[in-house]
């Protein structure tokens, strides 16, 4: 079947100007190695066929005779097997009138439609040409290397816009991702871990059991300059991960499967408003480009991280974010609790049937004895993360073990030494380490914290109010 599909090239006279055989010889190894899938097999034709065409050899349509399905096209575009190799671009609308090039399989805009970037749009849609280059419309750029002039593409004048306003302040220019842009000089972290374990912007942790739904972190500044976002969260073992936007574009995450409006969706997901959506790790990750980032293990994990312009502007059970540990349990009237209960209780946004802002009995929240806590200690259970000669002693000087370790031995308490309890915190440590770039010796056992199918534990939800926010 291979070597007909390559030979039928060969009746349109390609094969004497491109010889088949190398390409005949990957197919064969793809298609073996593959298994057999098919989509290997198309592959190696798509490649052939698009070798065939850019020499200026005219062949027939492939896919129908090797059964390959269509390629898909973006939106306002179409197929075409033979299609113009100059098309109609915003910037050169008339480029395919003029084109000598032999045609290509490619996507066509529709008719009214002009090539922006990568994106077909209506004539009306079309960015600016700056300096010789196109710019997409509504697309912002500096024109130096310090970031003193910002110029935006103005999709009604056709003209480009330019401001000279430099970094504002709690910002440097530099590079991050490939742009060149004003970033944030630092950045402060919140998260919820395993469930009752807390720890502020500011450093301060407590523990909270409560099970309804609660803002972990938002934006409490009256200061226009600040993008408003809210975080909220729901701890329970019954339940899953969510993210929701604002103007009615919601993120589910519900047992690794990602929804966007109810839908299934693929990460990574690009949305209006530069917010995205990927997987990074094992944690799937939001990040916003005003600084914004809330990552979510999948499992029992949230952090909220923010950039140092919103020191001083934050609420919630993450604190306010004023690099003061002391007065983080503020409550949303504004007054200072020692009560983690209390402090969830006023943040609390919704409630669920059942859910309750504590134990619901002594038994959900036990304590250990002198010798529990002793045995739980040890390296058959949290020990290992303190432990000098254990699998994390390379990163005990970079991140103190001592907080994790306390949570490690509060959970197993939590749950009466219940097997793989102290697992999540040990996980969470290594994480942790190896972001910083910390070797982690290898710690699983079969009889110790096997790695298992992960599911969520978490509901989390975020709202980031924005006047446009859809797919792109």
């Amino acid at each position: 079947m291979i070597t007909f599909h390559i030979f039928f090239f060969k009746i349109y006279d390609c094969s004497a100007v491109i010889d088949p055989k190398v390409f005949h010889d990957i197919c064969l190894y793809d298609v073996c190695m593959g298994e057999g899938m098919k989509n290997f097999l198309c592959n190696t034709l798509q490649v052939y066929a698009d070798t065939c065409q850019r020499a200026g050899i005219k062949i027939h349509d492939w896919r129908y005779l090797a059964h390959c399905s269509l390629p898909s096209c973006p939106e306002n575009s179409h197929y075409e097997f033979c299609g113009n190799a100059c098309p109609a671009t915003c910037e050169n609308p008339d480029a395919a009138r003029t084109c000598n090039k032999s045609c290509v399989e490619t996507c066509v805009c529709d008719e009214g439609f002009l090539l922006s970037g990568t994106k077909c749009v209506p004539k009306a849609q079309c960015g600016c040409l700056y300096k010789g280059h196109y710019i997409e419309a509504g697309v912002s750029f500096f024109t130096d290397d310090l970031c003193t002039e910002k110029c935006t593409c103005n999709q009604i004048t056709k003209k480009v816009d330019c401001q000279k306003p430099g970094c504002k302040q709690g910002y440097e220019c530099k590079v991050v991702d490939d742009l060149l842009g004003c970033h944030p000089l630092a950045y402060t972290e919140c998260s919820m871990t395993a469930g009752p374990h807390f720890e502020t912007f500011d450093g301060h942790d407590y523990n909270f059991h409560g099970t309804c739904v609660y803002q972990l972190a938002g934006v409490c500044s009256k200061d226009p300059s600040l993008q408003q976002f809210e975080v909220f969260v729901q701890n329970d073992a019954k339940n899953v991960g969510s993210v929701i936007f604002s103007d009615k574009s919601h993120l589910e995450l519900n047992n690794l499967v990602f929804q966007v409006n109810g839908e299934i969706t693929n990460l990574p997901v690009k949305l209006k408003g530069n917010i995205t959506v990927h997987q990074v790790g094992d944690f799937a990750e939001i990040k916003a480009d005003f600084g914004l980032l809330v990552s979510y293990d999948w499992l029992s994990t949230v952090q909220v991280k923010v950039p140092s312009t919103y020191d001083g502007a934050m609420c919630g059970l993450c604190g306010n974010n004023n690099h003061n540990p002391k007065d983080d349990l503020l409550l949303k009237n504004g007054t200072q609790t020692a009560s983690a209960e209390e402090l969830g209780k006023s943040w609390r946004v919704a409630e669920i049937p059942g859910c309750v802002d504590g134990c619901k009995n002594e038994s959900q929240c036990p304590s250990c004895d002198i010798t529990q806590k002793e045995k739980y200690e040890t390296d058959r259970y949290c020990g290992l993360i303190r432990s000098p000669t254990g699998p994390f002693h390379e990163c005990h000087a970079i991140i103190n073990p001592e907080s994790i370790f306390k949570n490690c031995v509060y959970d197993v308490c939590l749950y009466n030494g219940k097997k793989g309890s102290w697992c999540a915190n040990l996980r969470r440590y290594t994480i942790e380490c190896q972001k910083r770039g910390v070797n982690v010796s290898h710690w699983r056992r079969e009889d110790f914290c096997p790695i298992s199918k992960m599911g969520g534990s978490t509901f989390w939800e975020i709202l980031i109010h924005t006047c446009s926010l859809s797919f792109q």
